[in-house]
């Protein structure tokens, strides 16, 4: 009976500890939400274009300094560029200040895009309206190729836009795609 006995203890003992080989898991997961980020950084000063002195500055125009863009999105991405109400100031002349009559408008503007590191800027673009498809891109950070990108423009007045001192305000607008 001992033995009987010893056996079976025996027979728990090695089935016990082949149960704790197999060791006691617990499978528990857990969620979260992760929200659509987007975001726009211009890493360069304001704006600033030179004064137009010439008769060559009038018919060809003159390009504004380059503005760089950072996006980072976790979504694709697209930035359009709109030319707001542009103001103008009269310049004094003779008998008084000129009446604008035929002021700049967005048909007097065209931008460049080139990439981060590509400063040649040769597609220069006519504004489709007041608003423009600048540039689209897909989810990534700065390290994503054409996430990092400058764009300048070019405003040629002509000649049937009146002397006068103008302001030109440019609205960007990143949204998700």
């Amino acid at each position: 009976m001992k033995r009987l006995i010893f056996m079976l203890l025996a027979l728990a003992f090695i089935t016990s500890a082949a149960n704790a080989q197999q060791g006691n898991f617990v499978n528990k997961s857990g969620s979260s939400n992760i929200i659509a980020s987007i975001n726009l950084a211009i890493t360069s000063g304001a704006i600033t274009i030179p004064p137009f002195n010439t008769q060559s500055d009038i018919d060809v125009g003159l390009e504004t300094s380059a503005v760089r863009f950072v996006i980072k999105s976790n979504k694709d991405w697209k930035l359009v560029t709109e030319i707001g109400t542009i103001t103008a100031n009269p310049l004094a002349g003779g008998a008084g200040p000129a009446t604008i009559t035929a002021p700049l408008s967005y048909t007097n503007i065209k931008y460049y895009v080139t990439p981060a590191d590509n400063f040649l800027y040769s597609n220069i673009v006519s504004f489709p309206g007041s608003i423009a498809n600048v540039r689209t891109g897909v989810k990534g950070n700065i390290q994503k190729t054409g996430n990092t990108f400058n764009l300048k423009f070019r405003i040629i007045p002509g000649y049937e836009v009146d002397p006068g001192v103008y302001t030109i305000p440019i609205i960007y607008t990143l949204t998700a795609q």
